[in-house]
């Protein structure tokens, strides 16, 4: 029981459906007898607390599982809970902090043998420097990331990441392939129920599309 609400949790959080995958991580929780499964079920909960920025909920909600996973030596979780950190802590400005979660999530996924996990970690490295404004070395690992990604099929962590593709290639004064970045996101995200992947997308083709190239239609667009 615990193991098929988890997996419906993970599948309601990829869906983008926020509140669904916390309630349903929150059951899970309930269900869980093991140490172990109820860090699993936090991280998972925390995760669905990033797509509605509820940050603080979700910091605390990883502080909270951090010591059940470390003690059971789940190093695929540990990965897991030290990218999700980092990913919450971006919005907070907390630049040092941020690249230092990250590459936590990028020893222990090496630790797992997870090349997902390791994607998505160097996802977080392109945030950390990113938030740093070292638009070079984000937009070299956010490439990377999507490379992976797509040589492995990791979709959610390709869509996921193109829009900063686009993002860091824009801060580069590359507009034609931000734009070209943005406009194949957007038509992927659509695909995949990726709506925060949208968003971010639609912003950048409407800064450098309609803003830098003046192309005011195409802004009023893209906003609308």
């Amino acid at each position: 029981r615990f193991a098929l609400l988890m997996e419906r949790g993970r599948l309601l959080v990829e869906l983008g459906r926020s509140g669904d995958a916390i309630d349903a991580c929150r059951t899970a929780l309930a269900a869980a007898t093991a140490p172990a499964d109820r860090g699993r079920a936090l991280i998972a909960m925390a995760a669905g607390m990033r797509l509605n920025d509820r940050i603080a909920e979700g910091l605390a909600t990883l502080d909270a599982a951090e010591p059940l996973v470390r003690t059971a030596e789940l190093p695929l979780e540990l990965s897991r809970l030290h990218h999700l950190r980092g990913n919450l802590l971006f919005p907070l400005g907390r630049h040092v902090d941020c690249l230092r979660e990250h590459e936590l999530a990028r020893q222990r996924a090496r630790e797992a043998g997870s090349l997902e996990a390791e994607a998505a970690a160097l996802g977080g490295l392109g945030d950390g420097f990113y938030l740093q404004g070292r638009m070079r070395s984000a937009h070299q690992q956010f490439l990377e990331c999507v490379a992976l990604a797509r040589e492995h099929g990791f979709g959610r962590l390709e869509v996921a990441n193109l829009p900063m593709v686009g993002w860091s290639a824009l801060h580069l004064t590359e507009i034609g392939a931000a734009v070209a970045f943005g406009h194949e996101t957007i038509d992927l995200a659509q695909r995949a129920s990726q709506p925060r992947a949208e968003l971010m997308a639609r912003a950048l083709v409407a800064w450098g599309d309609g803003v830098l190239r003046d192309r005011r239609e195409e802004a009023e667009s893209q906003a609308e």
